[in-house]
């Protein structure tokens, strides 16, 4: 799976790392990832696997800017250039039952290529962060330009 997602989009990831929700009160609370060893705009590719699970995006500046995506099995959220830098992410917790939920999140550590370098992806043709959903097109995504 690594290696079809490396030679899909060109991106030399070289970590998962995998998250089981059990049910909608497992949750992970609001954040970017911006880790230093993740570079200065880092590609991160995640995996939904199960149960369809609300992921909100809103932007650091001003919380009241939101977006909503379901992650449904089998999509793929993609979050590259400036993203984490300008938005932070979450999965919220829910009161409706939902059955369990695997996320397999995607990165490139250490000064390996585009991603260590700092080079936007924007300037390598790479989109945004937009949500793929299974076996369809790209859905329109956020850009996490300043506009």
């Amino acid at each position: 799976m690594l290696q079809r997602l490396r030679e899909a989009s060109g991106v030399p990831f070289n970590t998962a790392l995998a998250n089981l929700y059990r049910d909608g009160r497992d949750s992970v609370a609001w954040h970017s990832d911006d880790e230093p060893e993740l570079g200065a705009h880092p590609v991160i590719a995640s995996l939904s696997l199960g149960a369809t699970r609300r992921f909100l995006m809103r932007r650091k500046a001003d919380h009241r800017h939101r977006r909503a995506f379901q992650l449904s099995h089998g999509s793929l959220l993609w979050m590259a250039g400036s993203t984490q830098e300008h938005w932070q992410h979450c999965l919220p917790k829910t009161a409706r039952p939902v059955a369990a939920r695997i996320n397999l999140t995607f990165r490139a550590i250490g000064p390996y290529g585009v991603v260590g370098s700092g080079t936007p992806s924007s300037r390598l043709g790479l989109p945004e962060s937009r949500v793929i959903p299974a076996g369809g097109p790209a859905s329109a995504g956020v850009r996490s330009r300043s506009r």
